[in-house]
């Protein structure tokens, strides 16, 4: 198992007075993934954290938003991602210190910024208009 953080005496009473108000359904998912843990989803590697838990009633199934960030990973940009099943994840170790990680893009995207992603990945979808801004083609 590994910690990313510790948690201090204050963080773990107040995980467990959360946990106490939760419906059913979501304290026993969120009693086997706790917030300072790293976890490895299954399908696609990332190591990932806790973000958030969601049900839709007090029986139903429960799924996690988990956090994708540069911190453990390497990837193109840091994401939150929802409706990940509690089956998909893992304990996992920390990156090794010789192990690349990071964010090729970090913060707020700008809107000229996501067209020119657009443009650069998917250039049989967009082209950039006489305006200078990426557009998708129309066909």
């Amino acid at each position: 198992m590994a910690r990313y953080f510790e948690p201090n005496e204050q963080q773990t009473k107040l995980w467990q007075e959360w946990l106490a108000t939760r419906p059913p359904n979501i304290r026993r998912v969120a009693e086997q993934f706790d917030p300072w843990t790293l976890y490895q989803l299954k399908s696609t590697g990332h190591r990932v954290t806790i973000h958030s838990f969601s049900g839709e009633n007090d029986v139903g199934p429960v799924t996690i938003t988990v956090s994708v960030t540069g911190q453990f990973n390497i990837v193109g940009f840091e994401r939150n991602v929802f409706g990940i099943k509690p089956e998909d994840l893992v304990e996992c170790d920390l990156p090794n210190d010789d192990e690349f990680v990071g964010a090729a893009i970090q913060g707020e995207l700008t809107n000229d910024q996501i067209g020119d992603l657009c443009l650069m990945i998917r250039p049989d979808l967009w082209e950039r208009g006489e305006d200078g801004q990426a557009h998708r083609k129309i066909n």
